[in-house]
């Protein structure tokens, strides 16, 4: 066993909220050794934004991070962390790095995304790395933290690091651990337990900006479907959450960015709720109202008559949604328009703008990009991110129970929190 002198602060996780404290700490003059798992740092960060790395949002707002589960107390914790580090901060925190932002204007228009100048996730994971290294941290990396105890104004971080038994000791703690969601990036929740250990609450904890499971018949027609579409969820025919956008589609459910914002709030209404209870209401023509599509057959079927209905619909609709349709409503896809009574196209169309999917569950954590839930932020300082609890122990990123939206939200945290917990150690 071998056991080293006592440091300012050991971070807990060399993630993007770990590094970010890291750096800050050790600017600081601080002795900071960030410990993280993985046999190297950032590993999660080369994940995000499809390898891009979507830093930040140009307009993040507080109330982001609150959108379902009424989720209020998020609003003021993240309010009075952001007013502590504000945008301005982490863009010159990324300058000085070696880090340049850039916007990208999504496909509504109403989102500006910020991404590294290189569109590289790379690029930032190494900026990264090497910045907490030219601060002055020191890296254990392939190290895995088995138990924190706290004994006379100082933590004892008993690790393991190749079968090797390694005890680190430390004025300050931050824990940057991150949560359960993608486990084979290092992070599968595993540090909660010490958090109950200094007598810290942790809330539910639910797969976040993940897909959502169905068991509708015939849902493996629509596997690789993309669709933009409007999707309501309800629960017991009361409307609880909607989003629009590109929905995508596999054999065994839903997915993609509108599903993933509602997919935490989906899993906790789950929860509470029996089987069948849950829905997904699908418009696939979000952009036409039933009495204009009523129209459009109308029209078509005197110009299109000898169309086959798959070629009918084709200009609208993505062809596997046009199998799908027809499957549920027991039509014949190559059957022409003209032998297919009127009722049956406006019963299309209705199908169209209301396709009803049972949801089943939540497609986990292995899969999930973020964790919803966490440490019960009415213990965490959010000036801070100290805990109320336990002087000198600070959390950072996923770990806390905050959750965003796609778009750079929770990427946003995760450098807010951690540069707040490098300023606050001492």
């Amino acid at each position: 066993m071998t056991t080293h002198q006592p440091i300012d602060v050991a971070i807990i996780g060399g993630g993007a909220a770990g590094l970010a404290a890291g750096i800050e700490a050790g600017r600081r003059g601080l002795g900071t050794l960030i410990i993280e798992r993985n046999n190297e740092l950032g590993k999660k960060i080369l994940q995000t934004g499809n390898g891009r790395c979507n830093i930040s949002h140009a307009d993040v707002k507080s109330s982001d991070y609150s959108r379902y589960n009424n989720a209020n107390h998020r609003e003021e914790f993240v309010k009075e962390l952001f007013e502590n580090v504000s945008q301005s901060e982490i863009t010159r925190f990324f300058e000085n790095i070696g880090i340049f932002m850039i916007p990208e204007i999504g496909k509504t228009g109403q989102d500006v995304y910020l991404y590294p100048e290189s569109f590289t996730a790379l690029s930032v994971r190494n900026a990264l790395v090497n910045a907490s290294l030219e601060a002055g941290c020191a890296h254990a990396a392939g190290t895995f933290v088995k138990n924190i105890t706290k004994k006379n104004d100082l933590f004892t971080i008993d690790c393991e690091c190749n079968g090797e038994k390694i005890v680190y000791k430390a004025k300050n703690v931050i824990l940057a651990c991150g949560g359960k969601a993608a486990p084979k990036s290092g992070t599968d929740g595993n540090l909660y337990d010490i958090c109950r250990k200094f007598n810290h609450s942790v809330t539910k904890l639910y797969p976040s900006l993940v897909g959502l499971n169905s068991d509708d018949e015939h849902i493996d027609l629509l596997g690789g479907c993309r669709s933009y579409s409007t999707i309501t969820l309800m629960c017991k025919d009361k409307e609880m959450a909607k989003e629009t956008g590109e929905v995508q589609f596999n054999k065994n459910g839903l997915s993609g960015i509108p599903v993933f914002q509602l997919s935490a709030y989906g899993a906790d209404i789950l929860s509470k709720n029996r089987p069948g209870d849950v829905k997904i209401i699908t418009d696939f023509l979000p952009h036409h109202s039933k009495e204009e599509l009523y129209g459009m057959v109308d029209r078509w079927s005197e110009s299109f008559g000898n169309r086959k209905l798959k070629d009918f619909f084709g200009g609208i609709l993505n062809g596997k949604v046009v199998a799908f349709i027809a499957r549920k409503l027991s039509m014949a896809a190559d059957k022409s328009v003209a032998r297919v009574d009127k009722s049956r196209l406006y019963n299309f169309v209705d199908y169209a703008k209301e396709c009803e999917f049972n949801i089943t569950g939540s497609a986990g954590f292995d899969i999930a990009q973020v964790t919803s839930g966490g440490v019960n932020l009415s213990e965490i300082n959010p000036e801070t991110c100290e805990s109320k609890i336990v002087e000198n122990l600070y959390f950072a990123g996923e770990i806390m129970d905050v959750d965003g939206p796609c778009g750079g939200y929770n990427l946003h945290f995760a450098w807010s929190s951690g540069i707040a917990a490098g300023k606050s150690v001492h």
